[in-house]
């Protein structure tokens, strides 16, 4: 296989499943065929607990990598990591953690040992407390609070139209910072991915329930150039909006006012057996409320025409920031029961 790069990265979780079973140390090899686009193709998962494989292959295939050159044409490529399931022996009864590890640096093959993935695993020496106040503090829905020190921002080259990248920000204990895009721009990806990286983050107490100290932003790059913003859910915010940051303001989240069944027709066939099939799609949601693109995240190929044309259908009260309706991005999951 050709070389490789990983331009965008979503974290493995420990799933709900596995917790309480005899999982206290599983390696899962994960085969990963990447296309000229840098999306994932093939997965192929071996030596690995059935528990792990569903969430492990859903989570795979949202990363996405930088593809080589042949003849200054971008080729296909792929690459084999290890992902490791650790359970939590100290509370059996809470999920554990992943690990992941890639092999040896593709241009000196066997002079180098496989390398992890640093932001994934703890480092024993902690960042330094801030001695400053925060900048201003979030709390995201069932996430621990987090606490924003320092703010590096995203330098992309101008571009006619507006540009948008959401990010999903999290700390750990030692206060290392993983910052991953999630429903971004190609066109302001890198830039955003390396200045989101460099933020100060700290963690609040993790209350009962919470797993993560997570926080969803989205940058906003205007039109022609000029400073980006930053824009957060109004109902995350523990800061006054008046004590904001410049360039950070608050926006409302969007909320369905029509949602529409699937429907199968009679002759429908699959070999799907379960009695419940879901499909979740993450949905941007134009100004006027309306579906503009949707990406699938699951769902079985039979079914994906009779979900996608329901959620076509779906119509919402459209985000909003400054009084204003924006676009927006939702993640949308469409039921059918073959019961």
């Amino acid at each position: 296989m050709l070389d490789w790069d990983v331009r965008r990265m979503v974290f493995p979780e420990f799933p709900a499943a596995a917790v309480g079973k005899n999982t206290e140390r599983t390696q899962c090899e994960v085969k990963v065929d990447v296309a000229p686009s840098g999306v994932v193709g093939e997965v192929e998962i071996r030596d690995c607990d059935e528990v792990f494989r569903p969430d492990l292959e859903r989570t795979v295939r949202r990363w996405r990598f930088g593809s080589p050159q042949v003849d200054n044409v971008p080729s296909y490529s792929g690459v084999t990591v290890a992902v490791q399931f650790r359970a939590n022996v100290d509370h059996p009864d809470q999920p554990g953690e992943a690990r992941v590890a890639f092999p040896p640096d593709p241009d000196l093959g066997e002079r180098t040992v496989k390398r992890e993935d640093r932001s994934l695993i703890a480092d024993p020496t902690p960042e330094p407390m801030p001695t400053k106040p925060p900048l201003f503090v979030v709390n995201h829905k069932s996430y621990a609070e987090i606490r924003v020190h320092g703010m590096v921002w995203p330098e992309p080259p101008p571009a006619e139209a507006e540009r948008s990248c959401g990010v999903l920000f999290q700390v750990n204990s030692k206060r290392q910072v993983l910052a991953w895009p999630e429903t971004c721009d190609p066109g302001v990806l890198d830039a955003t991915s390396a200045a989101a990286q460099e933020w100060k983050l700290v963690h609040g107490k993790i209350e009962p329930g919470e797993r993560y100290a997570r926080f969803r932003g989205t940058f906003v790059f205007p039109a022609g150039g000029g400073h980006p913003l930053l824009r957060i859910p109004a109902e995350d915010l523990e800061t006054p909006i008046k004590d904001l940051p410049e360039f950070v303001e608050t926006y409302t989240l969007p909320h369905a006012i029509k949602t529409v069944p699937p429907r199968l027709p009679d002759a429908f066939a699959s070999e799907v057996l379960d009695d419940i099939v879901l499909c979740d799609y993450d949905v941007t949601v134009d100004r006027k409320g309306r579906p503009e693109t949707l990406q699938v995240r699951q769902c079985p190929g039979a079914y994906q025409p009779y979900a996608e044309k329901a959620v076509r259908a779906w119509r919402w009260a459209p985000a909003a920031a400054r009084g204003q309706a924006i676009a927006s991005q939702v993640t949308v999951r469409i039921r059918f029961d073959q019961g």
